[in-house]
């Protein structure tokens, strides 16, 4: 990208930042004013929740520029995270051990339906980046539910699934289809637990931001099966900052 359109696309993303901020931020748009930053090395976006959002020039094959609908919803879902008590969930992670890929989705799920309800017109972004991350990965989330090796890896694969291959106007939809359906079938998953899980993860739209670090340290409590002694690695989540090298919060 030469410097000048660098320039103006750089410029139109940071007043389309200030807007989506404004939305939902409300009186705190004017104190927690968001820095864009934009990434050729990120290959996704990411936000340290108070200070800066980055966005990369290239998400899911899409170029800045190209689609600025992609872009847009990468912006609402990353500021929608400055609505969440990120720090307060990170002392639970690190309490529990809750994996931490299985938090982001969970924080995701949330966000993205909080956003919506305080500003309807931002849903037709968000649902874009969702279709847009389910057509190129759709196949690799069969794959790995169906190989998955233990409940960690399933549940894993299965919220992902939820979130971009189900119905991609709602920020989760359960995906019985995919624990149905004879060539994704893993027989050695304990379903009715999986399914139980995954009520869990969908009921979690239902709460209040102040209340997730309780609700997480529940998940944590009611499936000890998802809680590990070190991090796991992000299994192809498009949407998790840590392949981005975020700084501050990874992962988010």
């Amino acid at each position: 990208m030469n410097s000048n359109l660098a320039q103006r696309m750089w410029r139109e993303l940071q007043a389309a930042l200030n807007m989506i901020a404004n939305a939902l931020l409300d009186d705190l748009a004017g104190v927690l004013s968001p820095r864009l930053l934009i990434s050729n090395a990120a290959e996704t976006a990411s936000t340290d929740g108070k200070l800066w959002v980055r966005l990369p020039e290239e998400f899911c094959g899409v170029r800045l520029g190209e689609r600025m609908q992609i872009f847009m919803g990468l912006l609402v879902h990353e500021i929608g995270h400055w609505l969440q008590p990120l720090d307060q969930v990170q002392e639970v992670e690190k309490k529990t051990d809750l994996d931490h890929a299985v938090v982001n989705i969970l924080l995701d799920i949330h966000l993205e339906a909080l956003v919506v309800r305080i500003f309807p017109l931002f849903a037709a972004p968000l649902a874009a980046v969702r279709e847009l991350v389910g057509q190129k990965m759709r196949k690799e989330y069969e794959k790995g539910y169906k190989g998955a090796a233990s409940f960690l890896e399933a549940a894993n694969a299965a919220l992902l699934y939820g979130r971009f291959c189900v119905d991609t106007d709602w920020s989760f939809g359960v995906p019985r289809s995919l624990m149905t359906r004879k060539r994704t079938q893993n027989k050695d998953v304990d379903e009715d637990e999986l399914k139980h899980f995954l009520k869990a993860a969908s009921d979690i739209v239902l709460f209040p931001s102040v209340q997730l670090p309780e609700v997480m340290a529940q998940v944590a409590k009611d499936f000890p099966e998802l809680c590990v002694k070190r991090p796991s690695i992000p299994f192809l989540n498009p949407l998790d900052g840590l392949s981005s090298g975020g700084d501050c919060l990874p992962g988010v």
